[in-house]
């Protein structure tokens, strides 16, 4: 444990990076990018299931409850904001102005 400093977390980051590359992640996502919302709505529900006092059920109750939650969170996200909100990424304001221009005159 003496040389962890040193060469550990160089190894670790060394080795993260080396299996995020090699190992096959092709169709990972085909059922839709949850990424997002496991970032936005971990936090809250951890802060949540601490304040209902679910952490005191010990670490592995906590943890399976709260990915559960958040995955299920993420899930919804994705269906029903994000996968939506894509579609309009390259609308543009422009384009909405002129289409009303031309439809009101």
């Amino acid at each position: 444990m003496a040389y962890y400093d040193a060469v550990g977390e160089l190894c670790l980051c060394y080795l993260t990076f080396w299996f995020a590359v090699r190992l096959p992640f092709e169709g990972f996502d085909r059922f839709g990018d949850f990424s997002y919302g496991m970032y936005i709505y971990a936090f809250p529900i951890e802060q949540l299931l601490s304040s209902w006092r679910v952490n005191n059920w010990g670490l592995a109750p906590y943890v399976a409850i709260a990915l559960t939650l958040t995955m299920i969170h993420a899930v919804l996200s994705w269906f029903f904001v994000e996968k939506i909100a894509l579609k309009y990424k390259n609308v543009s304001l422009r384009r909405i102005l002129a289409r009303w221009k031309t439809s009101s005159a």
